[in-house]
């Protein structure tokens, strides 16, 4: 009589890496996909140049200055934290990365 076979050990799964490109191991949900505070439209660089005057318009079109001079109010859409949120084409961008572009130049994604 042969001797019974051990049951089969699971293999291991190959950690899920996040997907915009930092190499971060992402845990919690199996749907999961990116590390919090990570976005897959932060991966990628905004660069002023490529804004189409309608979408820039648009986006000043949000921004109230307040009776003091000094601050900008966002007053168009936000997301669930509280930060302006605007579509640039097929885009959705904070508002202030937006806004750190058009003042300082590109803003580069995450290397």
């Amino acid at each position: 009589m042969a001797a019974p076979t051990p049951p089969a050990t699971p293999t291991a799964r190959a950690p899920r890496l996040c997907k915009d490109g930092c190499g971060q191991v992402v845990v919690g949900s199996p749907g999961r996909r990116y590390l919090p505070g990570h976005a897959w439209n932060a991966a990628r660089g905004i660069d002023p140049a490529e804004f189409a005057p309608a979408d820039l318009e648009r986006f000043y079109g949000f921004i109230r200055l307040a009776d003091n001079g000094r601050c900008w109010a966002w007053t168009g859409p936000r997301n669930e934290d509280g930060y302006g949120r605007i579509w640039f084409g097929t885009r959705k961008l904070s508002a202030h990365r937006v806004m750190w572009a058009l003042v300082h130049g590109v803003l580069h994604g995450i290397d």
